[in-house]
């Protein structure tokens, strides 16, 4: 079992966040929580967007498909977060567990089934907390960054999906 390994795409992501939108309502181990504006409550998270006019499906078939093969969720591994005197750096790296037919090129994730391949392209977003999914953006909120996706072998045991702490 130790030896066992599962591919991960690995997304970092750096955000440079004004001070004047953004303020830190909590960090804590699992992450940090933003106010947007002084209201609402979010965090950094990655976004698949649909690439919808190269097919007829709708935005629901994409949205059920990340649900389905993903449970519509990148995994936090590590955050960190600088505060300067006008903004905020925060630095995230989430995880998705890939299959062997999944490709990733550049910042386009496509996912073959019978019925076509769906094509994402996947962008930084930030969202409320209480609805943090890979198939959304509710707010829409532009923010300021990068974001690179790397895929990795890593040995399952001691990964995310096998902790050993």
């Amino acid at each position: 079992m130790d030896d066992v390994t599962i591919t991960l795409i690995n997304f970092d992501q750096t955000l440079i966040l004004s001070k004047s939108d953004f303020s830190i309502a909590e960090q804590h181990e699992d992450g940090i929580e933003l106010l947007y504006q002084g209201e609402i409550r979010c965090q950094p998270y990655v976004y698949f967007k649909p690439l919808l006019n190269i097919d007829d499906r709708s935005q629901y078939d994409y949205e059920m498909l990340l649900f389905e093969c993903y449970e519509d969720f990148a995994e936090l591994l590590e955050q960190h977060v600088e505060s300067h005197s006008d903004h905020f750096v925060i630095r995230s790296r989430f995880a998705l567990r890939q299959e062997d037919t999944e490709t990733l090129s550049g910042m386009v994730f496509s996912y073959p089934e019978e019925s076509g391949v769906y094509q994402y392209r996947i962008q930084n977003s930030i969202v409320p907390v209480d609805e943090s999914r890979i198939s959304s953006n509710p707010l829409n909120i532009d923010v300021e960054g990068s974001l690179t996706a790397e895929r990795v072998a890593v040995p399952l045991v001691g990964s995310y999906l096998c902790p050993t702490d």
